[in-house]
Order: C-alpha cells, then structure tokens, then sequence
C-alpha cells in the first residue's frame, strides 16, 4: 500500500503517528511523501491539532528532497485553491506555512544546487526543469488562496508568504550566479558554456526567462531587480559576460516566444547602454536577437526616446552595416502611403525620432544612398500634406534632413558647389506652441542626439497641446458674401445708371438686376468659422465603421458618429458580428476635430452597442478587470453596462401606454394600481395610506357605485396582463453572470489594492439584478448574487462591505417572501439579522454603511415576522 493510501485509510491517531514516523525514518523509500501529505490532509486532518500540524510534519520536510517539495506545493496549491476542492482554509493555510518554511531554510541551496546537475542526466534536467517552472508559477498560486480567505488577516498572512518566497527567489538566483561565477574561473578548462568543464545555468535562465515578470516590489519585476543588480557588480570580467550569453542569448526548452519576450522586455527596461551591454554583447545580429532588434522593438512598439537610443546604439555598435539597414528601412516604411494614412500620432513621432536620430550618427557616413533616401521620402511628404500639422511638419523636417544630408554627400562625390543649408528653416505649421516645441526636439535630435539638456519632453508637447485653443485666425477680419454684397450694391446701381446706354447695342435698354430677397439671406459666420460640408449619413452599419477613422475631412466623421446610434438601434444586418470592435473603437477614439458633444455621444454609443448586443458584456468585464487599465476608464466601462442595464430593464413609454389601455379595456387592474400596490405594502389599514388621503371622497364613493353595478365577465379569474419582456432578463448570463468576477489567479489584487473595483463591480450586478425583476431566473441569480457577496462583509474597505450590504438589500426586497423563504433557510436569515447588528453597533461603520444597514434589517426583520415569528422570541430585535 502506497503512502497515500496508509494515510487515507488512517482512522486512528496513533496509525497516523506511526505513519510519520515511518517517512521520518526512511526517506528514500518514501521521496514522495509531500505531496502525498497535501493530496491527502483532507482526510487526516481531523486527527491532528494546529500544534501538531507542526511538529509532526516539519521534521519530515527536513529530510525530504527541497527542489521535490517545492515541486509538489505547486502542483497540490493548483488543487486546494479551488472551490470543487473540500479542502477547509485551516488546511490551505496549513499549507502554505508548510511551503514558507521550506522556502525560508532551503530554496536558496536548491537553486544553488541546480548548477551542478550534468546535462547528459536526463532525470536530473528534468527534475530541475519542473523546478524552473514551479518557482515561476507559485505566487500566483498563493494568491489564488485568497479566494478561500475568511478574513484580512488571512489575506495579509498569504502576502506575507508569497513575499517572504519572491525575496528568497531572488536571493537564491543571485548567490546561484556569484557560485557559477566562481566555479567558471576555476574550470579549467572550460570548453564549452554548457560542457563537463562549467556549472549549468540553464535552470537559472529558465527561471528568469519565465518568470521575468513576477512583480517583486510594486514597481519592479524579477527581471528588473536583476538588471540593476548586474549593473550594480564590481570588476564585470569575462566569467561574467560568459554567464550574460548563457542566461540572455541561449534559447531554453521553453521555446523562441518565451525568448523572444525576454529580449524585449530586457530592452524596455535598461536604463542604459553599459546595463544593456552587460547583459548582450553580441557581435552580429542572427535569430531571435535580430528579429527583436531589428522588427519587434522599432516597428511594433511605440518606444520612450531613451529606449530608441540604447536601442539604435546596440545595433550601431554591434554592426554598423545593420543600423543602415534599420534607416533604409525606417524611410521605407515612413514613406508608404498605407502606413501614413494608418499612424496615429504617437507611432509618427517614435518613427520619427528614429530616422532621425539615425542620421545623426551617419551624418558623416559616405557609404550610405542619401539621394535615394531622399527620394523615398519625397513620397512620405506628399502623402501627408493633406493630414494633421503635425503630421505634415514631420514630413517636411524629414524631408528636409535627408535633402541636406544628400546635397552635402553630391557635392563631395561630384565636387559640385551647392552647399546645404546649415540649419533647417521653420515652416508655416511651427506657427503654434505645440509646433514649436515638436521642432526643437526634431532639431536637436538631429544635431546633439538624445540629449536630456536639449530634447524636449513629448510629455510637455501633450500638455501644451491641450493648453492651446484652437482659434488662430488671427486678428485680420474677412467680410462675408452678405456684408460684401452689401456694400457694393450701392456702387453696382450707380455704375449701372452711368453706363446704361453703353450697354446695350441694338438700341433696346436692358434692365437693371434686382436680387431677390432669398439671395440675401446669409449666415454670418464665426471669425475663423468655415461653412460646412453636408456629407450624406451613411445607410449601412459597416459604412459608418469605417468612416469612424476618417482623419482628415471632419464632416464624414461626424457624419458617421452622430448617426451611429441611431443604426445600432435598428439592429442593423452584419452588427452581431462587428459590434465588439466597434465598441473597442469608440472607446479609444480620439477628438481629432473637436466635436462637440463628443464625449456625450461617445458615452451614447458605447451604451448602445451593449443594449443592442449584450453579448460583448464578457469581453468588456475582461477589459474592465486587464491589467495596466486606469480606474477611471474601469469605472466609465462599469457606467455603460449599468447605462445599458437600466435601458434594457425600463419599460417603453409606448409599450406602457399601450399595457394600460389593454387592461383598462379587459377591466383588470392599471399599470399605475399595481405598482402602487406593490411598493406601499406598509399599511395595513387603507385609510391610513397617504396617497389614498389624496383622493376626494366623492369621487370614491362614486367609484365605489360604479363597481358595484358593472358587470364584467371572468372576475374570478386574474385579469390577465399583456405581455411585457423584460429584455434584460433574458439576457442575464451576459448581463449578471460576467460581473462576478472572481478574485484569484490574475484576479486576486481585488482582494487587495483593487477592492474598490470589487465593491463597484458589486454595486453594479446588484443593480443588474433589481433590473431582471422578477423573472424566471431570480432563483439563481439571487443565489449567485449573495454567495459571490457573501465573503466580503468584514473587509477592511469600507466601500466594499457598503456594497454587499446593498446586494443583500436589493435581494430580500426584491424577491417575494415565500421565494426568499425557499431560497435562504432560517439560519442564513438569522445570521443576516446578527450581521446587521453587529454593524450598527460598530463604531468604524460609516453613516452611509449604517443606514443601509438599518433598511436590510428592516427588511429582514418583516421577513421574519411574517413567515418566521416564533424565531424572534429568541433574537433582540
């Protein structure tokens, strides 16, 4: 019988001890007893003390193989986490202190003991390859445990662990470095990087290149707290730059992608050439290196100028012939019509500051083709004559760089007298601030480089870009056709009097013009205003999509976004399937134009995508809960799915016109009546009603006549009502369900520094949920709605705990007695009704959390009274 199974079966303690002590003694036999103890302390759990947890098991860790525990703890922390697990936190905690004690005493040496494993022991690599990924994978297994947290405290207990391992990890891989280093210059001799002669640094590698994002502090990352580290190494030898090659330039079992992230993400992050050059010093550009170098960095990402620079001076040091290559190519691109068009402004200024930077450092190069560099771009700067200023200030400065760079290389060549133009004049778009400085820095790149005393920040060029008005007509005043007409009308009479006979030829006088009164009437026009362009609205969903990125003619925009709307609303054909990318679209569109009311109809469009297609709510809570996403742009996708819920739960007013004049006919009871009836349920005496008070008494009395001698058919039938769908009840597994997001993996900081996202994305489904009304899925919506809820009450966050107070409020007064009295038994309701007192005597409750408070106790407490009234013999009520 295997370990597991002895401890499965264990029905007594002492078989349990007996068992220990068996592992205890012979640890070779049984080198699987972790995770055999994990899979199993479900079952034997109940036999042992929170004290014994300790001494029982912690001296069988000792003698346990480390790089094997640590394996197994990944591995069995996946399984607990779990809500299908039965697994209670006393065990998950258990656990997890089992895992810090063997990462506090041994972690650092297993990773030190990885660089003597030999690469032709197959089971070692492997052993040590598990390794590698376990040690990437355990802290976001830690933090999944927080879903099975019952407080703050435990919260704040399972931080501490997945800290207490990052900083272990981090030692470890840095003492594991400084020991390679030292058995490298005692190799003798060493061959090969990977050879008998060297340590083995793949395990090391494998851990930096898979979990090179693993966030250390709040700020920094593994990878990050390692560059400055090797940065920070005194006597940088060739023991080191050996180890470089190893970590940074071999690919590992894991494959070219995870390579090819690990080179980016080392150049994003190197603050300077001697840190990257540390780290790759390369002598040509081959493989991943090249492609990352050479196509990922500069021409699929928008990179800061000192990321350019570290960039373009890596491949200028390591080949030159590669850095021409990088230019021919830049211009090439810069140059193409299709990219032009597609550029937005960011992506125009990192280009930018790319050819140009480059021919700073080839200013003196002869073996370059400036004239064909030159006459690439002439294509570049016709095509943006017609966009933005900036775009087109950019065209001209190119442009202008290359011709001097040109002219300067013919005439040495052809020993030609023209002379380029020491400096590069200013064109009419540097008229504004925002031009003005984007050619300062444009100039200085050109001249000085990436100079921080002499670039300008693009930072301050987007803040004075929006300081700037947009009114620069200046002070000279033109006269409209109106006032033109009318000052020569006067002249025009006179002049046609004097010349009257000169006019005509065949002795008959012509008359004289008169303009009618319609021609006279004209707008005046704004200074600075330009008449504007009637454009036909587009008929067709996927028209108005395309003419959303019109950059350069404002009334086909606008054309298209204030009809948008109103296409969604009529379902148009073909919106099901672009209704996501146009709600991304809208969402990152840009006010080019300055249109007015933009944001409001920006906000009226997203909203309509999600009423009309609620089937993109998922995709917009996965948006909402991505990281690197602003709390603002969180709260304003959160505004749009509660906008929409409210339009898709509000009954229309002609479909409520039409209710209540069905039911006026048939004799059933209003619209009006019903909800009336529905909402004052507090008075048990009719007189006592404040709005029946309202209501004359002859004109009851007459009403109560007229009852009594009409006569209608089927009264003792219920009247029936027509149908009303309550649309956002049909659509609650996209409305509902997505919001409940659950708080571990990637999720698990809104259990932490994200908790008020959790406490809107709370508010927000309870809304939902009154919304549904009364429908055929409240059962489970109610259920979902009070478990998701349920483990937030204590938080430390007061928003948080407001938010499930309203979640549980909105369920016992939206939900009928005997339904909540099916759904919830009395013990749950009673500790709904402890809770609730439990916060009104808190003195660290808001105000705010105590008045919702008092309404849901209320709620409960009529609950109670009603179906349950001999349980409140027993409660202080």
């Amino acid at each position: 019988m295997n370990l597991r199974s002895r401890l499965v079966n264990a029905t007594e303690r002492a078989v349990l001890f007996q068992i220990f002590k068996d592992v205890q003694n012979d640890p070779e036999k049984y080198d699987n007893a972790v995770e055999a103890i994990c899979e199993s302390i479900d079952y034997f759990g109940k036999f042992l003390t929170d004290s014994e947890y300790l001494t029982q098991i912690k001296p069988i860790l000792d003698t346990q193989c480390p790089t094997k525990s640590i394996i197994c703890f990944s591995k069995c922390l996946t399984k607990v986490s779990t809500d299908i697990n039965t697994t209670t936190f006393r065990d998950v905690i258990t656990m997890l202190d089992w895992l810090k004690y063997v990462v506090e005493k041994s972690l650092t040496s297993a990773i030190c003991s990885s660089l003597k494993v030999k690469e032709t022991d197959v089971s070692a690599v492997q052993l040590y390859r598990e390794f590698a990924s376990a040690c990437s994978n355990i802290p976001e297994k830690v933090s999944n445990c927080c879903a099975k947290a019952l407080s703050g405290e435990h919260v704040k207990y399972i931080n501490t662990v997945k800290w207490i391992f990052k900083m272990n990890l981090v030692q470890g891989i840095q003492k594991a470095m400084l020991l390679a280093h030292d058995d490298i210059v005692t190799a003798a001799p060493f061959t090969s990087f990977y050879g008998s002669g060297g340590p083995y640094m793949k395990t090391v590698a494998e851990i930096i290149s898979s979990g090179r994002n693993i966030d250390i502090t709040n700020k920094d990352g593994l990878l990050v707290q390692m560059i400055e580290w090797i940065g920070s190494l005194n006597n940088f030898d060739s023991q080191w730059r050996r180890m470089m090659f190893l970590i940074f330039q071999e690919p590992t079992y894991q494959g070219i992608q995870v390579h090819e992230s690990l080179l980016t993400t080392l150049f994003l992050i190197s603050k300077s050439d001697q840190i990257l050059k540390r780290c790759i010093e390369a002598t040509d550009l081959t493989g991943t290196l090249k492609r990352v170098v050479m196509v990922k960095l500069p021409f699929q990402r928008v990179l800061k100028r000192k990321t350019i620079e570290i960039l373009i001076n890596f491949v200028y040091r390591t080949k030159e012939q590669f850095a021409i290559q990088l230019l021919e190519t830049s211009v090439k691109i810069w140059s193409d019509l299709n990219y032009a068009k597609s550029a937005p402004e960011s992506q125009e200024r990192h280009i930018v500051r790319m050819i140009l930077y480059l021919v700073h450092l080839f200013r003196t190069c002869s073996s370059i083709d400036w004239e064909s560099l030159f006459l690439n771009s002439m294509d570049g700067v016709h095509c943006r004559m017609s966009m933005l200023p900036m775009y087109v200030q950019s065209g001209i400065f190119v442009n202008q760089a290359l011709c001097k760079q040109a002219t300067k290389h013919r005439s040495k060549t052809h020993g030609s007298d023209e002379q380029p133009p020491e400096t590069l004049e200013e064109n009419k778009f540097v008229s504004s601030e925002v031009g003005k400085i984007w050619f300062e820095e444009m100039t200085s790149i050109l001249e000085h480089g990436f100079n921080s005393s002499t670039v300008k920040d693009s930072e301050r060029v987007r803040e004075t870009a929006n300081e700037i008005t947009k009114d620069d007509s200046g002070e000279e005043f033109e006269e409209t056709n109106a006032q033109r007409l009318q000052n020569n009308k006067d002249s025009a009479a006179i002049t046609s009097k004097n010349n009257l006979r000169l006019d005509s030829d065949d002795d008959e006088d012509f008359p004289d013009y008169q303009v009618n009164e319609s021609e006279k009437i004209f707008k005046n026009l704004e200074i600075g205003e330009e008449p504007k362009n009637k454009v036909t609205p587009p008929a067709y969903i996927a028209d108005a999509f395309e003419m959303l990125l019109e950059k350069e003619k404002y009334e086909v925009f606008e054309a298209a976004f204030f009809n948008i709307t109103n296409l969604i609303n009529r379902r148009p054909i073909g919106f099901p399937q672009i209704a996501e990318k146009l709600f991304i679209r809208i969402l990152h569109l840009q006010n080019n134009f300055g249109t007015p009311k933009f944001k409001e109809t920006v906000d009226e469009i997203a909203v309509a995508c999600i009423t009309q297609r609620p089937e993109i709510v998922p995709s917009v809570v996965r948006l909402i809960i991505a990281p690197g996403q602003g709390f603002s742009i969180k709260q304003r996708l959160l505004h749009y799915i509660h906008n929409a819920a409210d339009g898709m739960g509000a009954l229309d007013k002609k479909l409520e016109e039409c209710v209540m004049a069905q039911q006026l006919r048939i004799g059933g009871p209003t619209l009006s009546i019903i909800l009336h009836r529905t909402i004052n349920t507090d008075y048990d005496d009719e007189d006592e009603d404040p709005h029946r008070l309202l209501v004359p008494e002859w004109r009851r009395m007459v009403d109560a006549r007229i009852a009594a001698n009409t006569r209608r058919i089927g009264t003792t039938r219920e009247p029936p009502r027509a149908g009303v769908v309550n649309r956002l009840a049909q659509a609650a597994k996209y409305m509902f369900y997505p919001l409940l997001v659950l708080p571990r993996g990637e999720n698990a900081s809104l259990l932490g520094k994200d908790s008020d996202l959790l406490a809107s994305l709370i508010m927000v489904a309870s809304m939902v949920y009154v919304r549904c009304g009364v429908c055929p899925q409240i059962h489970r919506m109610s259920s979902e709605l009070i478990s998701y809820a349920t483990p937030h009450r204590f938080s430390e966050n007061a928003k948080l705990r407001t938010a499930c107070i309203i979640a549980h409020l909105n369920v016992t007064t939206l939900l009928p007695g005997d339904l909540m009295d099916e759904l919830f038994d009395v013990p749950a309701l009673i500790g709904w009704f402890d809770w609730a007192n439990s916060v009104l005597v808190n003195a660290s409750s808001s105000q705010l959390e105590k008045d919702m408070t008092r309404q849901f106790g209320h709620s409960v407490t009529k609950h109670l009274q009603r179906y349950h009234p001999a349980v409140l013999q027993h409660q202080d009520v």
